[in-house]
């Protein structure tokens, strides 16, 4: 029963990591989805694309 419950196991630098590939697949889905609305919003904005892209300018904290 335990091996049915891991789709796949993977040795990794931090030990042995066993996935569900069905939380795999939301889980790298919804991140692409979050990349893609954060670069969507910053190319919809082109004021803060500039401030983040120009590494001469600081954005003062306070």
């Amino acid at each position: 029963m335990e091996s049915q419950a891991h789709d796949f196991e993977y040795e990794g630098p931090f030990g042995k990591i066993k996935a569900n590939r069905k939380a795999a697949v939301i889980l790298s889905v919804g991140a692409i989805a979050v990349v893609g609305l954060f670069a969507y919003g910053m190319s919809r904005n082109e004021k803060i694309l500039e401030l983040a892209l120009d590494s001469s300018k600081q954005i003062p904290l306070k």
